[in-house]
């Protein structure tokens, strides 16, 4: 290797140019199509309790501003736990009522999406305060979450309890 390239051994090896473009006429070529899961989905089936998946997505969330350039340091905010719940909400809805079936369920109901883009309900009570109306598929893994964590925290209320809470 120290010498130049017209001193280098050279290997006799005949190449078949025909074969060579035989093999690749032949060759096949495959796709597989893999769907992929939400990052909600995958967060509730890696962490079981609500308020921990929320916190988790709140350190995500706080990253991607950070890859931006955006540096917060410290504990996670309020305002930083609220917009990972409703992204979990959000992220829910999309999932559940983009279908055809999830939307036939919202056909006879008045609903509306607010600034944020989270799915919530017209009833007598809009001009309340905490009137507003949540949707939510009760068999995603994350509702369930949410509901046992209620359940828990008010001292294992019972269901009309619960649905007052919720």
């Amino acid at each position: 290797m120290k010498d130049s390239i017209g001193k280098w051994p050279k290997l006799a090896v005949k190449v078949n140019e025909k074969e060579i473009e035989e093999e690749k006429q032949h060759s096949v070529v495959s796709a597989n199509n893999i769907e992929c899961e939400s990052i909600t989905f995958q967060l509730t089936k890696r962490i079981s309790k609500f308020s921990k998946t929320v916190r988790v997505l709140a350190w995500m969330l706080r990253f991607r501003l950070r890859a931006r350039r955006l540096r917060r340091n410290g504990n996670l905010t309020d305002e930083e736990i609220s917009d990972a719940r409703k992204t979990l909400f959000r992220s829910v809805q999309t999932e559940c009522f983009a279908t055809e079936e999830g939307k036939k369920s919202l056909i006879n109901l008045e609903v509306y999406k607010d600034d944020e883009g989270i799915l919530l309900m017209k009833t007598r009570l809009t001009n309340e305060d905490e009137a507003e109306i949540l949707f939510l598929h009760s068999k995603y893994p994350i509702v369930q979450q949410l509901i046992e964590q209620e359940h828990v925290t008010n001292n294992h209320a019972g269901t009309l309890t619960l649905l007052a809470i919720l």
